[in-house]
């Protein structure tokens, strides 16, 4: 492991976790730096889109994953790992699950 871990809280200091969903608010240059142009603007076309948390790397950073659909029609799939701080957290991984139980209907004895 990394002597350099970040902690998984969010632009607003909540927890996340693997799957939970997350806005991709803040691209930094340290993420784009020595990037081909053509993937620094597939990542910055991303700002502000939703995604799942697929993971967290050795040192803290989360993983998303797209797509994105160049000018000339050519899809390309990324994978990136920012820092914590630039996402923040819109849903849980296990809270639909949650809700969907609470409203579901009881059995009454």
């Amino acid at each position: 492991m990394s002597d350099y871990y970040l902690e998984p809280l969010d632009c607003n200091g909540e927890r996340i976790t693997v799957g939970d969903e997350v806005l991709f608010i803040n691209i930094t240059n340290q993420l784009l730096n020595n990037l081909p142009n053509e993937d620094q603007e597939a990542i910055c076309a991303q700002k502000g889109m939703k995604f799942k948390v697929d993971a967290f790397d050795n040192s803290g950073y989360v993983e998303i994953s797209f797509k994105y659909k160049h000018a000339d029609s050519e899809i390309s799939f990324h994978t990136v790992w920012v820092e914590p701080c630039c996402v923040k957290r819109i849903s849980g991984s296990c809270e639909g699950e949650l809700e969907d139980a609470q409203k579901a209907p009881r059995k009454t004895a």
